[in-house]
């Protein structure tokens, strides 16, 4: 590969036989739970609140950012229309619900790897293809949030 070429993303990348199995154990806790409404809609719920609240965690996911950004716009909720498709597609699982879990996975990781608000991640294939994540949607909306946290809906 010449200097020139683009960087192949190779770190962080989904595990699908992990996830399926991350995603069985969750829909049984789910089921246990007796939460209403499905698993898929809890799971959204749950991280565009949080979202709402704190719009700048959205770099807590990382690479995934930017395919939780389209699951959660597809499903009615709005944090802008910004996007990277390239790292979306690449940052994303054979399910959105999957998707969700590997993004959620990685926040965790983030929590405890990296300080707070850390938007610079090294995905390629030598360690050292740095990879900033900024959405000017969400930097915006941290700066209008309003006090009641209720994520905005299409």
């Amino acid at each position: 590969m010449d200097d020139d070429s683009p960087k192949q993303f190779v770190h962080f990348l989904p595990n699908a036989e992990h996830l399926a199995a991350r995603e069985a154990q969750m829909r049984r806790n789910f089921s246990r739970s007796g939460k209403l409404g499905t698993f898929e809609a809890h799971a959204i719920d749950v991280i565009a609140r949080r979202l709402a609240k704190a719009p700048t965690r959205y770099v807590e996911f990382g690479p995934y950012w930017w395919a939780v950004k389209s699951i959660l716009m597809g499903d009615g909720y709005e944090f802008g229309q910004l996007g990277e498709p390239i790292v979306q597609a690449t940052y994303r699982a054979d399910s959105d619900i999957r998707t969700l879990i590997a993004a959620e996975e990685f926040a965790e990781y983030h929590r405890r790897t990296f300080f707070v608000g850390t938007n610079v991640f090294l995905l390629g294939e030598d360690g050292a293809e740095a990879y900033e994540l900024e959405d000017f949607d969400m930097i915006v909306r941290e700066l209008l949030v309003k006090p009641s946290g209720s994520p905005a809906q299409c």
